[in-house]
């Protein structure tokens, strides 16, 4: 009766459980509480036997990522599986010590919608960025727009005197000046909207792309909206990460570093 009591008492706890816990003898499940069953979609007393990865990801084969596939050889047995089209955080612990068992106790926790809230959460970011980015290329690109404006009245004022026949030699060089100058804003214009064009290009693709440290760089400091410093970009280096956040990153450390050496 003890014994009887007992085992009641430990199925009711198993079943209590919110999160799916399965004993496995290695893919093929012993037991498992009703969270698990309820997350496979069957009823409890369908389980024992079956596959883990037939039951709960509806495949034939083992999941590609499962850290039971490396067998007793693995120590950390935790991965993010992708089951059914819900995504659970695999974790287990070994029964025994023994090499030759290969029964684990495996917790399922389904991350689903915190992997949702999370991606919104880094949208948010993304758009702040965005428009951190946006505000500072419009500070950049207003300024030469702004001597390219006054260079062209001037400009014209200087043809003008130059069609009458009044223009002096000095009035045409101080014109040929302002083209020069002109075509230097103009480029610089053309610069900030490569970097943009760079920027988004970058953003859209695949999230496994290598981003040029340098270009991140110049995009952080034609942001700053400070001074701009001479760069020395000779080094070359490339970062497995998003561009948006390295650019963030970088951004943060240009400003930062303009804050410290302005004089009081």
């Amino acid at each position: 009766e003890m014994l009887s009591l007992a085992k009641r008492e430990w199925e009711r706890t198993f079943d209590a459980i919110s999160d799916p816990i399965a004993l496995q003898d290695g893919f093929t499940i012993r037991r498992a509480n009703l969270a698990w069953a309820r997350a496979a979609g069957v009823p409890i007393t369908q389980v024992t036997g079956k596959k883990c990865h037939q039951l709960l990801a509806g495949r034939d084969t083992p999941c590609p990522n499962c850290p039971l596939l490396k067998g007793r050889g693995e120590a950390d047995l935790a991965a993010e599986i992708d089951a059914r089209g819900a995504l659970f955080r695999f974790s287990a612990f070994w029964l025994s010590d023994e090499p030759a068992d290969a029964r684990a106790v495996v917790q399922y926790r389904d991350i689903t919608v915190q992997k949702q809230l999370e991606e919104k959460a880094r949208e948010g970011e993304r758009l702040i960025a965005v428009g951190q980015l946006a505000d500072g290329a419009a500070h950049e690109i207003n300024n030469p727009i702004g001597f390219v404006s006054a260079n062209l009245q001037a400009l014209e004022g200087v043809l003008e005197d130059v069609a009458a026949g009044t223009a002096a030699k000095e009035d045409v060089a101080d014109g040929l000046e302002m083209v020069a100058e002109s075509l230097d804003g103009v480029r610089r214009v053309k610069e900030i909207v490569a970097g943009l064009r760079e920027f988004s290009r970058l953003e859209i693709s695949t999230t496994d792309l290598m981003v040029d440290v340098n270009a991140s760089i110049s995009r952080g400091v034609s942001s700053s909206g400070g001074p701009k410093p001479q760069l020395d970009l000779e080094a070359t280096g490339m970062a497995d990460m998003g561009p948006l956040q390295l650019d963030q990153a970088l951004g943060h450390v240009v400003k930062n570093a303009l804050q410290a050496s302005t004089p009081n």
